[in-house]
């Protein structure tokens, strides 16, 4: 499968990298007091999301992370980011069995409940969150994570896909430093 790697510039000289890797197979399980769940191969899908950079003193973004199977079977993932930072090719991406294709004008809505992109509709119904905040001197920190489930139109590289109530995450970042 494809993965997805980006290093661009960010204002003032700085830098951030960042490597994507959506909808790939996991196996194990997971107990909770008396109840356990496993994962099996056909049905449980992970994604990586790796990044390091040398963040500006105000650093605001939107990410969703979402993987599973369409309606069809296919194996689907995406992995939005609202704002990127201006280069040719952004951390935006969609995986359809295992190969990227890169996604442009990208957008999130503030409260996370919906995105789209070229040739992607994106609605998210929230199942549980956890919220930060922290204000003390030098430092200003809003950070909210949802997990979702998500359902999505997809018509892009001649694909046609459709996720239903698939599991995934959103985040909103806002910190000052």
């Amino acid at each position: 499968a494809d993965h997805h790697a980006v290093c661009v510039p960010l204002p003032t000289g700085r830098w951030s990298y960042t490597h994507k890797f959506a909808s790939f197979a996991v196996t194990g399980q997971v107990t909770l007091g008396d109840r356990r769940i496993d994962f099996g191969r056909e049905r449980s899908f992970g994604t990586m999301d790796f990044t390091k950079q040398f963040a500006l003193r105000h650093a605001v973004w939107r990410w969703i992370a979402v993987c599973g199977r369409s309606a069809s079977g296919t194996v689907v993932g995406i992995n939005l980011v609202d704002p990127t930072p201006q280069a040719p090719i952004s951390e935006n991406a969609l995986w359809l069995d295992g190969k990227r294709h890169l996604l442009n004008k990208v957008q999130i809505a503030h409260d996370l409940s919906h995105a789209s992109a070229d040739g992607l509709e994106l609605e998210m119904k929230s199942v549980a969150e956890v919220a930060q905040r922290l204000d003390v001197p030098f430092v200003r920190h809003r950070l909210r994570h949802v997990i979702g489930a998500f359902s999505a139109k997809i018509s892009t590289s001649g694909a046609r896909e459709n996720i239903d109530g698939v599991v995934g995450i959103a985040e909103d970042y806002d910190t000052w430093w």
